[in-house]
């Protein structure tokens, strides 16, 4: 893996909040590339208010990483990621919005 690239990769799910739709994406990941997926809590219905402190807490202390946020994790991937977390080398938005289209 060149010096450039991230070394890990949080992942951020869908409105389901289990991350299960990453499967085939983490299937394929390439070697040296340490991807993490973020679920939310299942019994709690949480906003974006509620969760960025969650995800805030699991992005990587050291090195480079990326942001992938799938559909409703968009928004606060972006909000996450307009703080400059320590880092943060790129900014991924999968079949996602920047403000919640209802």
């Amino acid at each position: 893996m060149g010096a450039t690239r991230p070394g890990a990769a949080i992942l951020l799910p869908g409105l389901d909040g289990s991350g299960r739709l990453f499967a085939p994406l983490l299937a394929a990941c390439p070697r040296g590339l340490r991807p993490e997926v973020v679920a939310y809590p299942p019994d709690t219905p949480l906003g974006y208010a509620e969760l960025a402190p969650l995800v805030r807490a699991r992005l990587p202390a050291r090195g480079r990483f990326l942001l992938d946020a799938e559909s409703f994790s968009g928004p606060l991937a972006v909000r996450l990621a307009a703080a400059r977390p320590r880092g943060l080398a790129a900014l991924v938005l999968a079949a996602s919005f920047l403000h919640a289209p209802l």
